[in-house]
């Protein structure tokens, strides 16, 4: 039913107009092919959004969702895995026919695998997902303050399979064109689980086809812009957990994005970055009109440390994130349990956001790239990760052994000097008249 954005920090600041950048791991979700094309490297990325959305339900209840996954470029490849929760509706009713008060939750899952490729002289690539998605629908009760009694909880899961298959070209002077489309999921409904408590609460789940197509541009490692368009497809037989009165989906729904990214700071130990951008949303809810969407946010990174904060707000919709992480690569960097990682020289303070740079860009976008110390194959670098550990392990307590050892030789030396008796002193000799 949502058609608000979900995702990681830079693309809900960006206002998701990445189909043509794809240049983050959330990025991805709308066009697999950024992770080997526009990619710049790999990670962790755990990232969740907690917002209130008065078109779907009501303003005061807060909706969580969440999205955890590894990604990585390895040219020409590109790859990711995840598990999110993406889409989320649920609070507290008094249901009709009892009047009990119950929790009652509709909500998706999904694990995705992706991989990617470029070809043609890195003016091409294709990426594809598959998706594995778990349909839920819960009532929770709450115990009857007169009978102190509390009915059952009732929850209900359902699966399916789908796919995206999305594709990136690379234009002269770092444009880039992206098109991406992803298959609708069904999860079939459960009619053989009543309750008086909300008959035909456990019906089917409809996640409608998505097509994306969009456009970016990446001149420098510093900045970049995107603009796309997002189709919604139909899903008339839908309608809010709500009030299931009003349809949702009886139209084909279209939504302009626009945004971008500048990184302002970038010294060794710190850097800085700033995104913004709009979307205009059109609800898919009858009888509710647009809504204009404006995001920001901000991330800073001191030392091995990651700060960020982002907003998107529209009339009757916020959606407010705080970020707090730490750099694990630079981290096993500083521990020498990773490779080091070459850097082209530092830029300072507000750099050139137009300038034609190579250095820093994905190798697919660096038509002068060259190799710069260690290989960072994610794969080699994970293999060795463990003999590495293993021997800084053994190299730390042999330092803290030689230590010990060193001040228990010490403290001896100090107790035998303490022992030895002390010699007398002879009488002085009179040297007579």
């Amino acid at each position: 039913t949502a058609t608000t954005l979900r995702g990681d920090l830079r693309a809900v600041s960006m206002a998701g107009a990445t189909a043509g950048l794809a240049d983050s791991f959330f990025a991805s979700y709308d066009n697999p092919a950024g992770l080997a094309m526009s990619l710049s490297d790999g990670g962790l990325a755990l990232s969740g959004n907690t917002l209130r959305d008065g078109h779907l339900q009501n303003f005061n209840y807060a909706i969580s969702t969440y999205a955890l996954g590894a990604y990585s470029p390895q040219y020409p490849w590109g790859w990711s895995v995840s598990v999110s929760n993406m889409q989320s509706e649920g609070m507290r009713y008094v249901l009709p026919a009892t009047g009990e008060t119950a929790l009652a939750q509709v909500f998706t899952r999904e694990a995705r695998a992706s991989l990617a490729r470029v070809f043609l002289d890195d003016r091409l690539s294709i990426g594809a997902s598959v998706i594995f998605g778990q349909g839920a629908r819960a009532l929770n009760f709450e115990t009857d303050p007169t009978t102190g009694l509390k009915s059952p909880d009732i929850a209900s899961y359902t699966y399916g399979v789908g796919a995206t298959l999305g594709v990136q070209v690379q234009l002269p002077k770092r444009w880039l064109v992206g098109i991406a489309a992803t298959t609708p999921l069904t999860y079939p409904g459960e009619l053989n689980i009543s309750t008086a408590s909300l008959p035909g609460f456990y019906q089917e789940i409809l996640v409608p086809w998505r097509l994306s197509v969009g456009t970016g541009w990446i001149p420098n490692r510093f900045f970049r812009m995107g603009a796309g368009l997002y189709f919604i497809g139909l899903s008339p037989r839908a309608s809010r957990l709500s009030d299931d009165s009003q349809p949702i989906g009886s139209w084909l729904t279209v939504q302009p994005r626009l945004g971008a990214y500048y990184r302002a700071v970038e010294f060794k130990e710190l850097v800085i970055e700033a995104m913004t951008g709009s979307y205009l949303e059109t609800s898919r809810v009858a009888n509710l009109g647009m809504r204009l969407h404006l995001t920001a946010g901000i991330e800073a990174k001191p030392w091995i440390m990651i700060f960020g904060a982002a907003v998107d707000v529209g009339v009757f919709y916020q959606n407010y994130m705080f970020s707090i992480g730490l750099d694990v690569g630079k981290l096993f960097r500083q521990l020498d349990l990773f490779p080091p990682l070459w850097h082209p020289p530092y830029a300072g303070f507000l750099p050139s956001p137009v300038r034609l740079l190579d250095d820093g860009l994905p190798r697919p976008l660096n038509p002068n790239w060259r190799p710069h110390g260690p290989s960072q194959n994610a794969l080699d670098i994970g293999l060795a990760l463990p003999g590495k550990v293993k021997e800084k392990f053994e190299d730390t307590i042999e330092a803290i052994s030689g230590e010990t050892q060193a001040d228990v030789e010490a403290q001896s030396k100090v107790q035998k000097k303490k022992k030895q008796p002390r010699k007398k002193a002879k009488p002085r000799s009179n040297p007579g008249p």
